[in-house]
């Protein structure tokens, strides 16, 4: 017979069969594992001797485990099983089996084959020591774990190769029934001669499927979990993988919980543990393994989980030796209690809905309302630190930070002090407005004149009122409300494009929205008289041609114009011939055009005439601007000629400048008079003014440069970067398109690229995603973009994902995930051929 020492640790050459994962872990993740250890109160079996002890398995009102201790009726300290019952769990037992003896040097260590030759010679004496449950197993020595099958008389066991297969002996799993305490018809699961180990069995499901480790070929790695299933009264031994729960590193000693499949126990070496092997609880309802945390795992070797209600067994390896150990349950939970006032004025804030969230998991937990005196609560536990959220009055999130590691049990209070504005606060703000509101209506009657004239405008055919529009006409309201005597004149316009009936219908419709628009707020229909007038009575005139631009250049002419009557007999049309067009002063802020001025705000303007100079100024001449801007042009009238000079780093500038007579019907003048012209003292002035504007806007940007640098600066040294994904791409232009991933729960982000702010705080949407494109430079060893949270969403962290098009056909998706304290780091690098 082969000499293997059978008793030096068998359950610990298990365990470390393989490398242990290393079990360096963040801080943030040992402080999760170890803060509900009030929840369990640890004991150790008082059946534990200076030898070793494992396997714990609940039966028949106390708990089997098997020990190789040295006694008077086990001079040889082989394994044997013992039983232990409930009320002993504490207390040390009497039997003499568990009095150690001096043994004589003759005795030599048996082999891992002389258990079933023992077994024939168990002695009387031996026999008479042990309790019913004890007599059944009396001549069973398991190398290492087993599982029974009481109602069937079966055992299921690892046990050693009786020859070494390539080498080395192999752990075999076996399979035997159970007559006055011996195994008989022993069989071999797997009886191919390969190079696996198959250890840990357990039995579960009433009987109907075996678990059990191995680290066979086709696993995820190391030892996986394996399940085989028991069909028309015999075993399939082809073995299904547990792969929900089987990760790279070791998996071992599966257990059950009330011979239910839906919780199963077990033991991994994993990193994100307490070090060694940890036990974990997996639930197949949430499909996710939790790890039990302290004080059942701690940094030594934990496995073999077995539960009786509230109390878990398990063995735990210290210092070599194996061990039984075992925890009562009884969970701690505490009330945590507040109140919420505001900073400003301690007034209470009642009815304040609260989102609580586990900071240290970065999960909302529960949420909560304020009562009518401004309390709250909610169930948490002791050793946490909880984040309660709420929005203030005036839209912002408040946060605050709730610890209560120092409550060991107890209740826990906390004042919470909103610094957002108060009730009192905000009705004294409406009141002040209100005011300001009412003086600047008294001031708005005073300086009423009747030659007030209010223009709206409107989308390339469409005839909805725009909400800037509306604003418009409130202020138009409130002078007619004001008096009484006046009528509003309404006449609506298009551009030139489509048919004169077309336009007709849609000026029409115009009218009619501003129209509806009033009586809707207060004025009485009798007031109003409106009229559409189609294409005619133009103020951009009708381009020519198919431009790009033509929509947005002929944007002026789709407007209704509202002026001021005594008389209701009259329309639109009238009122413009008897008042001439300089009698209005247009009312309209939105307005693109300033009447009868030299100063024109444009970017794009053509001259049409070849020759200026022979243009006498008093001529009728129609200005065209081709699309607006804010870049203005200074035109010069000088003798028979008009010049249009480009104002410093202005775009280039162009002017259509057709003479009367030349222009084409229906097209509305703006005329240049003899009043208009400027001197050149005044030109000079011009000059002056637009270069102290100049200065200022430069100033401006300046600033906000600076600003936006110093925001730069804040998000990189105040987070932590995450370690960089890497992107390598294969042209100098990239495209990039970001969603929310998952779920809409109003995240925002910002990203900067290579220290420049490319998205600034803006929402992510599941089906609309943030646009940009992005230069990435060869020479450059890192293109960095930095993924910034600005806020956590309803469900924190922010989540996204981010989609990189270099190419036609060929598309990189990236996941990111942010928050508060770190940001997401991705490398662009440029391989393309030099």
């Amino acid at each position: 017979m082969c000499k293997i020492i059978k008793y030096s640790l068998t359950v610990i050459a298990i365990i470390l069969m393989g490398t242990h994962a290393n079990s360096l872990f963040a801080q943030n993740s040992k402080r999760i594992l170890q803060r509900d250890s009030l929840d369990y109160t640890a004991h150790s079996l008082h059946a534990n001797t200076n030898n070793n002890e494992f396997n714990p398995i609940v039966y028949k009102g106390g708990v089997l485990f098997v020990s190789n201790k040295k006694n008077e009726t086990n001079l040889t300290g082989v394994n044997k099983i013992y039983w232990l019952p409930n009320s002993q769990f504490y207390t040390k037992a009497k039997d003499s089996a568990f009095k150690s003896v001096r043994l004589n040097h003759e005795f030599t260590a048996p082999t891992s084959n002389d258990n079933n030759i023992l077994t024939n010679y168990s002695s009387k004496k031996y026999k008479s020591h042990l309790n019913n449950n004890e007599s059944a197993f009396s001549d069973f020595n398991p190398d290492g774990a087993f599982a029974i099958n009481d109602s069937a008389n079966e055992v299921f066991y690892s046990q050693l190769s009786a020859r070494k297969i390539k080498g080395a002996y192999r752990w075999e799993l076996w399979h035997a029934y159970l007559k006055e305490g011996r195994l008989i018809h022993p069989r071999k699961f797997f009886t191919e001669k390969d190079t696996a180990n198959y250890i840990y069995p357990h039995l579960t499901d009433s009987g109907r499927t075996l678990l059990f480790s191995s680290n066979k070929t086709g696993g995820k790695g190391g030892y996986d979990i394996y399940a085989i299933e028991k069909k028309n009264n015999d075993w399939d031994t082809a073995a299904k993988a547990l792969n929900d729960i089987n990760t790279s590193f070791n998996e071992i000693a599966p257990t059950t919980n009330k011979n239910s499949l839906s919780e199963i126990y077990y033991s991994s070496d994993k990193t994100g543990g307490m070090g060694g092997y940890d036990a974990y609880k997996y639930s197949r309802n949430s499909n996710a393994s939790v790890n039990f945390g302290y004080p059942l795992n701690t940094s030594n070797d934990e496995l073999g989980i077995a539960t009786i209600n509230n109390v878990l067994f398990l063995t735990t390896i210290v210092a070599g030796k194996p061990e039984i150990n075992f925890f009562e349950y009884n969970p701690i939970n505490i009330s945590v209690k507040g109140n919420l006032t505001y900073a400003f004025d301690s007034s209470l804030v009642a009815n304040q809905k609260l989102y609580i969230t586990d900071k240290d998991e970065f999960k909302i937990i529960d949420s909560v309302t304020t009562d009518d005196k401004s309390n709250f609560s909610f169930i948490g536990k002791p050793n946490r630190n909880y984040l309660i959220s709420t929005i203030n009055k005036d839209g912002y999130k408040e946060i605050f930070d709730i610890n209560t590691e120092s409550t060991k049990g107890k209740d826990f209070y906390k004042h919470l002090a909103l610094s957002g504005r108060s009730d009192k606060q905000i009705i004294d703000s409406i009141r002040n407005i209100t005011a300001m509101a009412e003086q600047r209506r008294i001031d708005s009657i005073k300086v009423y004149i009747t030659n007030n004239k209010f223009i709206v405008y409107y989308d390339f055919a469409k005839f909805e009122l725009l909400p800037l529009e509306k604003r418009v006409l409130d202020s138009a309201l409130i002078s007619l409300k004001n008096n009484p005597s006046i009528y509003a004149i309404i006449g609506a316009f298009t551009d030139c494009i489509g048919s004169y009936e077309y336009n007709y219908k849609l000026s029409v419709k115009r009218g009619k929205a501003v129209v509806d628009y009033l009586i809707k707020h207060g004025l009485n229909k009798n007031r109003i008289i409106t009229n559409g007038y189609s294409k005619k009575y133009s103020v951009t005139a009708c381009l020519t041609g198919n431009s790009k631009d033509k929509k947005q250049l002929l944007q002026d002419n789709r407007r209704s114009e509202l002026v001021f009557s005594d008389t209701k007999s009259t329309n639109w049309a009238n009122l413009e011939t008897s008042r001439g067009a300089g009698f209005y002063t247009a009312r309209n802020t939105f307005n693109k055009n300033k009447v009868g001025s030299l100063s024109l705000p444009t970017e794009n303007i053509s001259i049409k005439a070849k020759n200026l100079s022979k243009i006498s100024t008093n001529e009728s001449l129609a200005i065209k601007a081709t699309s607006t801007a804010k870049d203005i042009v200074k035109i010069k009238v000088k003798p028979k000629a008009i010049v249009a000079e480009k104002i410093k780093d202005t775009p280039v500038v162009k002017l259509t400048v057709v003479k009367k007579k030349e222009l084409p019907i229906k097209v509305v003048k703006s005329f240049i008079n003899k009043d208009t012209i400027k001197s050149k003292a005044s030109v000079k002035e011009a000059d002056e003014e637009l270069s102290k504007e100049e200065i200022l806007k430069s100033l401006e940007v300046l600033a906000k440069l600076k600003k936006e640098q110093e925001r730069i600066v804040d998000y990189l040294t105040k987070r932590i970067n995450k370690k960089p994904i890497l992107i390598y791409v294969t042209t100098d232009t990239v495209s990039v398109e970001i969603y929310d991933n998952g779920i809409h729960d109003n995240d925002s982000v910002s990203v900067i690229y290579n220290k420049r702010i490319v998205v600034d705080k803006q929402e992510l949407k599941v089906n609309q995603p943030i646009k940009f494109k992005l230069k990435v430079d060869k020479n450059a060893k890192n293109n960095e973009l930095v993924f910034i949270a600005e806020n956590l969403g309803s469900e924190p962290p922010n989540t996204g994902v981010m989609f990189i098009t270099d190419r036609p056909g060929h598309r990189q998706q990236v996941v990111f995930s942010t928050d508060m304290t770190h940001n997401e780091v991705v490398y662009f690098i440029n391989i393309s051929k030099q």
